[in-house]
């Protein structure tokens, strides 16, 4: 089983009329991502040590080794969030229910479209079951862009 710690933030996401697909890809992914999670906490495949989400001011504090109404209304708010604030430490044995899906879409993005980096923060770090850490950001970290895994 593998342990993550994430961070996202995004913030002054635009309704979807105006364009501003990045930032709702980014939060859409995330939800996905919780969502799949949840799945596997309900499987017996997963579990969340910590949770701090934040959607637009209302703040969620989360851990355990099943999902909750709260949790789940939590997630279900994140698709037309503003602002969109999330820590979290977890473990999963699903492939599927891990960071990848979030790490490959930042990098698509990065490499195809014009992306607010200033707007939208991604930093993950992953240990898998050898103990090997890997650590990606995306976004702006000490005043430079990154996009991807760190060395």
């Amino acid at each position: 089983m593998a342990f993550y710690k994430e961070h996202l933030k995004v913030t002054g996401v635009q309704p979807r009329q105006m364009g501003d697909f990045a930032a709702i890809r980014t939060v859409q992914i995330v939800q996905v991502q919780l969502s799949v999670l949840c799945g596997a906490m309900i499987a017996g495949c997963g579990r969340i040590d910590r949770l701090l989400l934040t959607v637009d001011g209302e703040r969620l504090v989360f851990s355990g080794h099943l999902p909750t109404t709260e949790l789940a209304a939590a997630i279900a708010g994140m698709t037309d969030a503003k602002e969109v604030e999330m820590e979290t430490e977890f473990s999963t044995a699903w492939d599927y229910a891990d960071a990848d899906a979030i790490t490959e879409e930042l990098d698509d993005m990065a490499l195809g479209e014009e992306v607010p980096w200033e707007r939208i923060c991604f930093e993950m770090r992953v240990t898998d079951e050898k103990g090997c850490e890997g650590i990606y950001r995306y976004g702006v970290f000490n005043g430079r862009i990154s996009c991807g895994c760190q060395d």
